[in-house]
């Protein structure tokens, strides 16, 4: 298959880099890569929705018309994350927070457990534990219904799609590890610290890269769909998304050491390297899947 071309235009204003998900350079290339893929009446719709977002404005201000929609469609990728510092939104601690206009009723929540899910392993015959009720998997299948929602609802839904489906192509975001000094399990390699500093969740939302600039993003999604052609079969199945990921356990937990404050984990030179190459995978299969996805859930 040939690489799909496309022009990146220059990404804009953009946030801080939040810690928790892929940061906000790897949700900028998933997201660019996907809307690369979108055909020309998905990438109409969404174009569409996203112009009611509330965030809208801010997310595309001094942008040229012609390229609000590419702009929008990347910014939102990381709007998921933006919202946990967001003082419209609220935690479940926290007092409610009024109704955002534009939104449904109810969605300002930060909703947190929705980025990841937790499937259990054991490398020492650990009890094992489930993952929680809701979590990415199971928001992903619901969302798959967006069709079907009222406007205003897919106007909220849609940068959720964006964002979950690349996490969920971030392996740490599907795992948890239980071993005897970990009964309640790793938390996605939260509680691996590392050597140098940070844990190994840290490590792997840094692995498509950490800059924002427009030049390097740019030249990130052009060595990964050079790297990684779209392939002629694409899952839309979040459930063989997740299975991907879980199918990378034994490489990302190849690190030496436990991870624990007297014993961090080390990781080898060998290993980051690949690491990297691993992430670049995952990003373009992340980007291909999530434009299919959409291209099927909203032709």
């Amino acid at each position: 298959m040939k690489r799909l071309s496309g022009c990146l235009i220059l990404l804009i204003l953009l946030l801080p880099t939040h810690i928790g998900a892929w940061n906000k350079t790897g949700h900028f290339v998933v997201a660019s890569i996907a809307y690369d893929n979108l055909t020309s009446s998905t990438k109409m719709r969404v174009d569409a929705l996203l112009a009611q977002h509330p965030d809208f404005p801010k997310w595309t201000m001094g942008v040229p018309a012609a390229h609000k929609g590419r702009v929008a469609f990347v910014k939102a990728s990381a709007w998921p994350d933006d919202i946990k510092s967001d003082p419209r939104f609220f935690d479940p601690s926290d007092p409610p927070t009024p109704d955002i206009p534009g939104l449904p009723p109810g969605s300002n929540k930060r909703d947190r457990d929705w980025h990841f899910t937790n499937v259990p392993f054991t490398m020492d015959d650990s009890p094992l534990m489930p993952p929680a009720a809701t979590n990415v998997l199971t928001k992903l299948q619901e969302f798959g219904s967006i069709e079907t929602f009222p406007t205003q609802k897919q106007v909220f839904v849609l940068p959720w799609i964006i964002h979950l489906a690349g996490d969920v192509h971030q392996p740490l975001h599907t795992l948890a590890l239980f071993r005897q000094d970990l009964p309640g399990g790793d938390h996605g390699g939260n509680d691996i610290l590392m050597q140098g500093g940070g844990t190994l969740h840290e490590f792997w939302d840094a692995r498509i890269g950490t800059s924002t600039s427009d030049d390097v993003i740019m030249q990130t999604v052009t060595t990964i769909t050079n790297r990684h052609p779209r392939p002629a079969q694409i899952s839309i199945d979040p459930a063989a998304w997740v299975q991907d990921s879980v199918e990378q356990r034994f490489f990302v937990y190849s690190f030496s050491g436990k991870g624990t404050s007297q014993q961090k984990a080390v990781i080898s030179p060998n290993y980051s390297v690949n690491a990297r190459l691993l992430a670049f995978e995952r990003g373009a299969l992340g980007g291909y899947r999530l434009a299919e996805f959409l291209n099927q859930k909203l032709p």
